[in-house]
């Protein structure tokens, strides 16, 4: 039912999931926003960097086809979880993230459930990034997984996971 939804696509970690909503400032958790450093290009290149390797995805996408009252806007609610394997010794996780206001702490666990603390995050708008600064590194040959939980607006426009209506018999569908 997932693909159904799939439209114009956000990746997470090479994943097509589609998403429209603003990161903005809604990150509330406490982590502090990282300045970019010119040094660093991971997040300067339209391509993920290759020292993590997607080995599994599951996502869960909630579209609520109505308006909501207050706005008059659509939204959704996701869930993501991407397991990778660590190719290279590396701090940073880049992950592909367009104007999704995350409403829960992202969570970066090992197979025997330790989790790994997220330092800071840059939004990198250029390449549609999160970046993801961790306190310590991941290790080369080690599986990882990445938790995400999210919301964002459905919107009329052809971007994102949006919604679409059409007209049959003079009637909106």
């Amino acid at each position: 039912m997932v693909t159904a939804w799939i439209g114009k696509a956000l990746a997470l970690l090479g994943l097509v999931v589609t998403a429209q909503a603003s990161l903005g400032k809604r990150l509330t958790w406490g982590l502090p926003a990282q300045d970019a450093d010119p040094d660093q290009r991971h997040w300067k290149s339209p391509y993920l960097p290759r020292t993590l390797s997607p080995v599994s995805y599951e996502v869960e996408l909630w579209p609520w086809l109505f308006r909501e009252s207050s706005s008059g806007l659509y939204f959704f609610h996701g869930r993501s979880s991407v397991t990778f394997r660590c190719l290279g010794t590396t701090d940073v996780i880049v992950i592909h993230s367009k104007m999704l206001n995350y409403t829960e702490p992202l969570r970066v666990s090992s197979v025997d459930n330790t989790t790994t603390d997220i330092t800071s995050l840059l939004e990198e708008k250029g390449h549609e990034y999160l970046v993801l600064f961790l306190k310590s590194p991941l290790q080369k040959g080690k599986t990882y997984t990445l938790q995400t939980a999210f919301h964002g607006e459905l919107t009329d426009e052809l971007v994102g996971l949006y919604r679409a209506e059409y007209e049959e018999a003079g009637t909106a569908k």
